[in-house]
């Protein structure tokens, strides 16, 4: 959504600047993002039927991280701010 809203807002600047009113280019952002929704909820349809969706249970493992691996992450995180 982030990157959908300020995608949204450079249009609308954009086309301001060109001279557009502000609900027309408002407008113009929402049919834009509306089609690329369309766009891509379309192409997750048309992939399905090529996906197999078996899943066998039996190979998830559920089990917490190791200590080791919280530790470094920890460390990591430190280090870095």
């Amino acid at each position: 959504m982030p990157s959908s809203a300020g995608r949204i807002g450079i249009n609308i600047r954009f086309l301001q600047r060109m001279g557009t009113q502000t609900g027309e280019a408002v407008a113009g952002g929402a049919v834009d993002d509306m089609s690329d929704t369309i766009v891509q909820i379309a192409l997750v349809l048309l992939t399905l039927p090529f996906v197999d969706l078996a899943v066998n249970k039996g190979d998830l493992k559920l089990s917490a991280p190791s200590g080791r691996l919280i530790t470094s992450v920890v460390l990591v995180l430190v280090a870095c701010s």
